[in-house]
């Protein structure tokens, strides 16, 4: 078999023993697209030239996949620095499943591993797109105000739990990072007019079809972070109580943050995993 090209075989019609041995060619192209040197795969009919065909579709693949869910970072580092940044992803965390969306998770991660300095803020920034990447695939926000809602007036605040909308995510977010993400936005978000708005905390959700992005004084985002983690109500405002519980109230019911007001512990308060 020429293994020059991908398989488009259909696994459901091989056998055990055949399907065996086509993982382990598909294994030996993969591994030899992202060395780009060394042997060439086992069974490869072509010169090394179409392997290095290949190699180029991947990084393009790779490429556009990662700007896909880090707009703001491939406009920062340009397009030769952050080709390369996505090609080595590529080699180092390939994706595990068809769908490239899904792809990208581990990136902040990685950067954030270059240490302190740029690569803080490239970790930073990265962490904000891919909460906002998250969110605009995640599940539509029940409308309406919290389901519960009046448990918090009849049922002490240990025995409930506030449930957030799908995509829901708050992240520390330093000002430098803030202020770079505020600037690559065709409208900009509230609290980032000029003088900027103070920011420590960004708090990602949906909004209908959209993703809105909105700084968080550092007081409520304690208290937040405590919900997020799985607190129960008591224990979040014992650990965490914002300077003022009725405004950030205010705000939550006004913006929806919270789907619910649980009287039983969930089992998980965050959305599946995306791939790395």
């Amino acid at each position: 078999m020429d293994a020059s090209a991908p398989s488009c075989l259909n696994p459901a019609a091989l056998t055990p023993q055949a399907l065996r041995l086509e993982q382990e060619r598909q294994a030996q192209l993969l591994a030899a697209i992202r060395a780009g040197h060394g042997p060439l795969p086992a069974g490869w009919a072509g010169h090394r030239v179409g392997l290095l065909a290949h190699q180029r579709h991947a990084r393009a693949t790779a490429r556009r996949a990662l700007a896909g869910a880090y707009p703001v970072l491939a406009a920062w580092l340009g397009e030769v620095e952050f080709e390369a940044l996505a090609w080595q992803h590529w080699c180092q965390t390939p994706p595990r499943r068809g769908d490239l969306a899904r792809w990208g998770a581990a990136l902040p991660e990685a950067l954030a591993s270059e240490g302190p300095g740029t690569g803080t803020e490239h970790a930073s920034l990265a962490a904000l797109e891919w909460a906002v990447h998250v969110a605009a695939r995640a599940a539509d926000p029940v409308p309406g105000l919290p389901q519960g809602l009046d448990a918090l007036q009849t049922t002490p605040p240990e025995a409930l739990w506030l449930l957030p909308q799908p995509g829901l995510a708050l992240l520390p977010c330093s000002p430098q990072v803030w202020a770079r993400w505020c600037a690559a936005q065709p409208m900009p978000p509230p609290g980032s007019e000029d003088p900027p708005m103070p920011c420590e905390w960004a708090l990602v959700r949906r909004v209908g079809w959209q993703v809105a992005v909105r700084a968080l004084p550092a007081d409520q985002a304690r208290f937040t972070h405590r919900l997020l983690a799985g607190d129960n109500l008591g224990e979040a405002l014992t650990r965490a109580a914002p300077g003022n519980f009725q405004d950030w109230l205010r705000d939550a019911l006004a913006e929806g943050w919270w789907r619910a007001v649980s009287t039983a512990a969930p089992g998980s308060l965050h959305d599946e995993d995306e791939e790395p």
